[in-house]
């Protein structure tokens, strides 16, 4: 899994993969609890981009670009994925800090 950050305005882009076991994978984005709080902006599936809408159904691999209040994170991770596993515990590399986070960048 990875997950990427980018702070704009007290939101943030987020980019998790979906997980094997994740409550969302096989379901619609309409069926998301957080749809209020927050967006699905994109999903990348097997390398090719799409648009997100409600009736478009989530699959294992998946990954989710999401804008999102950083109080609804832990749910949106939850969701759809965790952070890595221990072995990603290792010292970061490329910018990423521990559990797959990246430092969030300044708002463009």
């Amino acid at each position: 899994m990875r997950l990427a950050l980018r702070t704009v305005e007290h939101n943030e882009f987020l980019e998790i993969e979906v997980l094997p076991g994740a409550p969302m994978a096989g379901h619609t984005l309409a069926e998301f609890p957080c749809s209020n709080d927050c967006l699905i902006i994109s999903i990348l599936r097997r390398g090719q981009p799409m648009l997100a809408h409600g009736n478009t159904k989530i699959n294992i691999g998946d990954v989710i670009t999401a804008y999102a209040r950083p109080d609804v994170h832990e749910v949106v991770l939850r969701e759809f994925g965790r952070p890595p596993h221990p072995e990603h515990s290792a010292e970061p590399a490329d910018g990423l800090q521990k559990h797959g986070v990246r430092e969030p960048l300044a708002a463009e």
